[in-house]
């Protein structure tokens, strides 16, 4: 008669560091990471990360009410480049948003891509080109004044004091980086930033990192959130253009 093996019991799964179920814990937060230099400020800063040209990944501080673009040397934000005119375009400051105006150029102005023959309205996110040199217009935040009660994507609700994400019943912790990076994509469901723009939305302002650096926090941010998915992908990546989040 054949003898009854004993299965041995399996051991306890790991559980998944990034993924919790049960009691938030405070989230150590990398000294490298600190946002101590960014001026806490309430009110969004707005700027202007420049995609192409010699000045890729410059960002220009939107702080006038009157911005003039172009190449001359008395221009607000000076782009040396031939396709530019002297005084290319200009941003006024307007009661609730900035509106951007070509200055009769050479080559034009450009809104995403409509060529800009009135003063328009200029949001978060969009992309503009003076000549051929693209920008995006972009509005930087403080983690601890941006709004997570009125972003709503894929799902996720965001908690500020807690630093985490949340998908339903579960819960990832986020560094602070991280977290700012989340935050400009869910304020533009369906829309594609650069790596450059969640650069800008993630640092300090004057401080420049290595665009590998910003595509391994994006790398870890996303493995955090397609665990919490159940490995499907939240956060799309584009290539050459950059990452989105799904709306619903």
């Amino acid at each position: 008669m054949p003898i009854a093996r004993r299965r041995r019991p399996h051991p306890p799964r790991a559980r998944n560091p990034n993924v919790c179920q049960q009691r938030i814990r405070q989230p150590m937060t990398d000294p490298t990471q600190t946002l101590d230099a960014l001026p806490q400020r309430h009110a969004a800063q707005p700027c202007l990360v420049v995609l192409t040209g010699s000045r890729k990944g410059h960002a220009f501080w939107l702080e006038q009410p009157r911005v003039v673009i172009g190449r001359a040397d008395d221009a607000t934000i000076q782009i040396d480049d031939v396709s530019v005119s002297r005084y290319h375009a200009e941003l006024n400051r307007g009661q609730d948003t900035w509106l951007l105006k070509d200055l009769d150029s050479k080559n034009g102005s450009f809104l995403g891509d409509r060529p800009l023959t009135v003063e328009s309205p200029i949001r978060d996110g969009d992309l503009c080109r003076f000549g051929t040199v693209a920008l995006q217009f972009f509005m930087v935040q403080a983690v601890q004044a941006i709004d997570t009660s009125s972003l709503h994507a894929a799902g996720l609700r965001l908690d500020a004091e807690q630093l985490v994400a949340r998908l339903g019943d579960s819960f990832c912790a986020l560094t602070e980086i991280e977290f700012r990076m989340l935050a400009a994509l869910m304020r533009r469901p369906g829309r594609v930033l650069s790596t450059l723009a969640l650069m800008r939305a993630a640092y300090p302002r004057e401080h420049v990192v290595a665009e590998a650096t910003v595509a391994s926090h994006l790398r870890n941010l996303r493995k955090k959130l397609a665990d919490l998915n159940d490995g499907d992908a939240i956060i799309r990546s584009y290539y050459g253009r950059g990452y989105s989040i799904a709306e619903q």
